[in-house]
């Protein structure tokens, strides 16, 4: 899995599967303790609230509301279901730092405290004290927009299995792109309904998918195995520069209707090698990625018993061609980037090479904290697609072997890395992967440090009034040219008292920010820090120390500007 769909896939993230009963509140608790000991315990706490529609005001019924520990290994969330009235209650929590969030069909999914509907935005944290009754929690939510049409041929004839995606801007990697946020297929009528979607804008592509295993797969309506119809965006472009935005508000259904034309497409022949034999691979597959967009599903052939393959209804681009054999970690692999101009593409031989392993050592320093056994490392790729993840649980002796690497670049993770522990360095040699990488083609022992003596930081957000600035976005980057990577930075949000906490702090400078509502991703792009970096406080971390940082908050006018 990628960085990017990492990052997607978290920021829209909720749990619907908890146990509850309408109008009641289920306990996080598995069993009740003994009578001798509930002296000993220390008192519960306890939220009530409503939800209500955010455009009036009126009470809404039947919403989700979930409450997860975000400390420790978590356990069971604690749950309710909001009565007639609205209102909802939860009894009998644990004293904690919490994430509350609202989920009800028709309605943008929402966390307390959220400046704005949808993913890209933090909620605030809830802290509970032992035996505080925390009430007149109040939940507005944004009723889900729509963007239906219809998707027709050049004759007007409806386009079953088309693919309509909504996208919207998001920042990935320090950068400003689109990805997906919704997307639905046609019906036998050409028709598709897009729903729940956040009032922003959205860029609508519709694509028929083809090069599948069975060309025929994508049925009747493409005109002949060399044309194919080329990705519209709406209202009619196939140059997504050219496509207009369409701006969905709160309940708002906007309608869509696009035609597909076709287009000539091409043919990627070629065979695969495997490298140890010399012989024809067999029993694989290839698969086609757009170079530039990754998040797509991938177009797919098989490889035949004389390693030969052919991909069919290729449009003109620059993509990369993966192959593999079995499955399983080492098999036999290969990638390749070509480009499609106007003619077939003849002749690619790809040989397929088993990936290769590298032995590692991780030690934790410090007494209490992650112990290695706890931990497992793996390598990201930085630039490629396909399946060439490798990951390793560490022993208990601190060993581990990563399996399946290939000839390209990769980011070492090692996770999960909680409370006050910190990944403070990862070597080969004398190469810094931190912050070099990893080049899957160099030799040696991989050697990681888990230290459990972070730094720990506490603090409160004032918004211009003096008043503390709730669900605040907290950043703390270092004053160092990596300080984009993300073991490297920290982000918190602050809870109902304008207060934060971070942990696991890694012992060099920072600068710590306070913003009001800023996009997830957009600190990491260096010209949008610009705007900031004399809004920044400047701190130096050391080694297991705590400190207490006040900051005053970045206005939202201030960010938009």
């Amino acid at each position: 899995m990628t960085r990017t769909q990492t990052l997607i896939g978290l920021l829209a993230c909720l749990i619907f599967c908890v146990p509850v009963m309408n109008g009641q509140s289920t306990s996080g608790q598995d069993a009740a303790p003994p009578a001798s000991a509930l002296n000993a315990l220390p008192p519960k706490a306890s939220i009530e609230g409503r939800v209500v529609q955010a455009e009036n005001g009126q009470p809404l019924k039947k919403v989700w509301i979930v409450l997860r520990k975000m400390q420790g290994k978590g356990g069971t969330p604690y749950g309710a279901v909001t009565d007639a009235e609205g209102r909802f209650a939860i009894r009998e929590i644990e004293a904690g730092r919490y994430s509350m969030s609202a989920t009800r069909n028709g309605y943008v999914p929402q966390q307390y405290g959220q400046k704005s509907p949808g993913p890209g935005q933090m909620g605030s944290v809830l802290t509970f004290n032992a035996g505080q009754e925390m009430k007149d929690i109040l939940f507005r939510m944004v009723r889900g927009g729509t963007i239906s049409g219809r998707v027709v041929d050049e004759d007007g004839e409806p386009l079953a299995r088309v693919q309509v995606q909504a996208l919207r801007y998001v920042w990935i990697e320090g950068e400003r792109k689109f990805a997906p946020m919704n997307n639905a297929s046609t019906n036998d009528l050409g028709e598709f309904r897009i729903f729940g979607l956040p009032p922003q804008q959205y860029l609508i592509s519709a694509t028929l998918r083809n090069g599948y295993f069975d060309f025929g797969m994508v049925g009747p309506g493409v005109p002949s195995p060399d044309e194919s119809y080329a990705p519209v965006y709406y209202p009619g472009t196939n140059d997504p520069a050219h496509a207009i935005l369409m701006a969905v508000k709160s309940g708002e259904e906007l309608h869509a209707d696009m035609t597909l034309l076709p287009v000539k497409t091409f043919r990627v022949r070629g065979k695969a090698m495997d490298a140890a034999t010399g012989q024809p691979a067999s029993h694989g597959a290839v698969m086609l990625w757009p170079r530039n967009f990754q998040m797509m599903q991938p177009q797919q052939s098989r490889i035949d018993n004389d390693g030969k393959f052919e991909l069919r209804g290729i449009s003109s681009g620059s993509y990369v061609l993966h192959s593999f054999v079995g499955g399983a970690d080492g098999s036999p692999s290969a990638s390749q980037e070509i480009d499609v101009s106007d003619s077939d593409l003849d002749g690619i031989v790809l040989t397929l090479t088993p990936g290769k392993e590298m032995d590692g050592t991780l030690r934790v320093k410090g007494g209490s904290g992650v112990k290695a056994a706890d931990l497992s490392v793996y390598l990201q790729p930085l630039h490629s697609v396909g399946y060439n993840n490798s990951s390793s649980r560490v022993k208990a002796d601190g060993s581990f072997t990563l399996k399946n690497i290939t000839d390209q670049e990769y980011l070492l993770r090692v996770s999960p890395i909680t409370g006050d522990s910190y990944l403070q360095s990862a070597r080969v040699g004398e190469r810094d992967i931190l912050t070099m990488g990893l080049n899957g083609g160099i030799k040696g022992t991989i050697t990681v440090e888990v230290a459990n003596d972070g730094g720990k930081m506490d603090g409160q957000v004032m918004n211009h009034d003096q008043q503390p600035a709730v669900g605040a976005t907290v950043v703390l980057l270092p004053e160092t040219p990596n300080r984009f990577l993300p073991e490297r930075y920290k982000l918190v949000t602050t809870d109902q008292y304008g207060r934060f906490q971070i942990r696991g702090i890694r012992p060099e400078r920072y600068k710590l920010y306070a913003w009001e509502q800023v996009d997830f991703g957009s600190f990491e792009d260096p010209e949008f820090m610009k705007k900031f970096e004399d809004q920044g406080k400047s701190v130096r971390v050391s080694e297991g120390a705590q400190q207490k940082v006040d900051l005053k908050l970045i206005e939202a006018d201030s960010a938009d500007k």
